[in-house]
């Protein structure tokens, strides 16, 4: 329940922004992710970097030199030990507020993070609050180059990490 309600009153308060500005936009965007701590005695590295992706709406705040963010990305990783699969799941829903620097923003924020770890067909999921921060580049007036660093303790498991993104803006 209070993961649905921090959930609910994110994307109400973006809605509100976004329907009260006109510099409003959805970026898109994928990458690559490593994650910041590995479990260990597994005979193998878990999680394992790999693909991310996610998406985010944004608006310009007056003067310009400000925009907030509300978005979402997604990272799992699978790895095989015999004939068992362990999977780490990380869903962190994220608001963010950006600070233009021309060509270059700069941004951190807050989030709510879901995490579910699978081993032998036994599932656990947890959720928490963790934080944020960003560095990136427009390379042109849509595409742009995103670097994150994300950490979040659940369970004594940092399951945050840092991404590498690339995206488009519309």
């Amino acid at each position: 329940m209070k993961k649905t309600l921090i959930v609910a009153i994110m994307v109400a308060v973006t809605a509100a922004l976004l329907s009260s500005c006109a510099a409003a936009s959805i970026r898109v965007k994928a990458g690559y992710w490593m994650p910041n701590e590995e479990l260990k005695g597994y005979g193998v590295t878990v999680p394992e970097s790999g693909l991310t992706y996610g998406a985010e709406m944004t608006t310009a705040l007056p003067g310009d030199i400000m925009e907030l963010g509300l978005g979402a990305q997604y990272f799992n990783s699978e790895v095989k030990v015999g004939d068992d699969a362990l999977t780490w799941e990380v869903i962190p829903v994220q608001g963010t507020a950006y600070f233009d620097l021309g060509s270059a923003y700069l941004g951190a924020g807050v989030g709510y993070y879901f995490f579910t770890f699978k081993e032998n067909g036994d599932s656990a999921s947890e959720s928490e609050l963790g934080y944020h921060g960003v560095l990136g580049f427009n390379l042109t007036d849509m595409i742009f180059l995103e670097g994150r660093y994300a950490t979040c303790t659940i369970d004594e498991v940092d399951v945050g990490g840092i991404s590498a993104l690339l995206g488009i803006s519309f």
